[in-house]
């Protein structure tokens, strides 16, 4: 489907060296970028006069509608200091990816195949299409970087991809391994921080990309969507399980704007989740403990129980953080969670009915 999105269009072609024999210029994984009236280097890469005549051709045919992987391993015809092998990737204009009824039925068709998106009414899947652009990649891709914030929610389609780390030797740690149906991004727009891992296509593969600007739109599109990222980040967390504890990562952070408290619960109970979440408003700061999905204590200052977890379900706007980990804590709740829940709810609509009433 590599085309698809865009008809063929592309605004640019980076060239990536894969293998170098002594160049003087380029290193494995430097980047040279061909927009449609400049050359440039990317993060500081030189730009080698002789390798962008050899590879004018090859950008050409891309730009034309040919796959970029058909031209790995191209030699970038050497000098008398060195020679250096590169692959190339291409990326459709922001404004030219949406535009084709067949791209639309494919765009249809691949949302259900997409774990995060299961349950979405097709009325809804196709007001969502607009904002998808269609990637594909190879392997050594780099999706993200450790470090960095991620330009898209990446849905894939195909391939494998490997998110890693590294300790404090540098040496690369292997956290898990996604596939199709599996989102990459999803924990670092939830959360607003940059990605604590790198994740590597592990071979030719198949993206839908969402970009990050696009975001707020997805979410007023899905209101339930909340729930589904929710649920997304614990259970990544979960399969990292000791990887994170060993790196220091004893918990995940978010923003209820993008994960709403209701939401942020239900997932709490639906992955059967163990330890303290912390939430800080501006209405306050108040602690949870779940065990296995259970909340048995809520506390805002000196106050604990039921009454302080309603409060907590109006709040909007804030951070929370979850720490996992079996905690000796004396339950101060004894009814049912997902009871507690929908009466929480039922207060929140009896509160809003009688401000409708009261006002002037």
């Amino acid at each position: 489907m590599a085309g698809v999105g865009n008809g063929g269009a592309v605004a640019k072609v980076t060239a990536r060296c894969d293998r170098e024999e002594g160049c003087p210029l380029y290193q494995r994984g430097d980047r040279v970028e061909f927009a449609s009236v400049a050359v440039s280097g990317v993060e500081r890469a030189p730009v080698c006069y002789r390798a962008v005549i050899k590879f004018i051709p090859v950008v050409e045919k891309i730009r034309g509608g040919g796959a970029p992987w058909n031209f790995d391993n191209t030699f970038c015809g050497g000098c008398e200091h060195g020679k250096a092998w590169f692959a190339f990737q291409s990326a459709a204009p922001d404004n030219a990816y949406h535009h084709t009824t067949r791209f639309e039925e494919f765009a249809m068709n691949a949302l259900t195949k997409i774990k995060l998106f299961a349950g979405v009414h097709p009325t809804i899947a196709r007001r969502i299409v607009p904002l998808i652009r269609e990637r594909s990649v190879r392997a050594g891709d780099i999706i993200v970087r450790s470090g960095e914030r991620i330009g898209a929610l990446c849905m894939i389609l195909g391939g494998r991809y490997d998110v890693v780390t590294r300790d404090e030797k540098q040496a690369e740690k292997h956290l898990m391994t996604l596939g199709r149906g599996d989102c990459i991004g999803e924990a670092s727009l939830v959360t607003g921080e940059p990605s604590f891992a790198t994740v590597v296509a592990g071979g030719v593969g198949q993206l839908l990309e969402i970009p990050s600007r696009d975001f707020p739109t997805l979410l007023a599109l899905i209101p339930t969507l909340g729930l589904g990222l929710a649920r997304d980040v614990l259970q990544r967390f979960s399969r990292m399980g000791a990887s994170s504890a060993a790196d220091d990562r004893s918990g995940i952070i978010g923003r209820l704007e993008v994960v709403g408290a209701g939401e942020l619960v239900q997932a709490m109970s639906l992955n059967r989740q163990t330890g303290v979440l912390t939430v800080t408003a501006p209405e306050g700061t108040g602690s949870m403990y779940f065990e296995e999905g259970r909340l048995l204590d809520a506390s805002m200052g000196a106050e604990t129980g039921a009454e302080p977890f309603y409060r907590f379900l109006r709040w909007t706007k804030g951070t929370f953080r979850f720490e996992a980990g079996k905690h000796d804590v004396a339950a101060s709740i004894r009814e049912d969670t997902i009871a507690l829940l929908l009466e929480g709810m039922r207060r929140i609509d009896e509160a809003s009915k009688q401000a409708v009433i009261h006002q002037p």
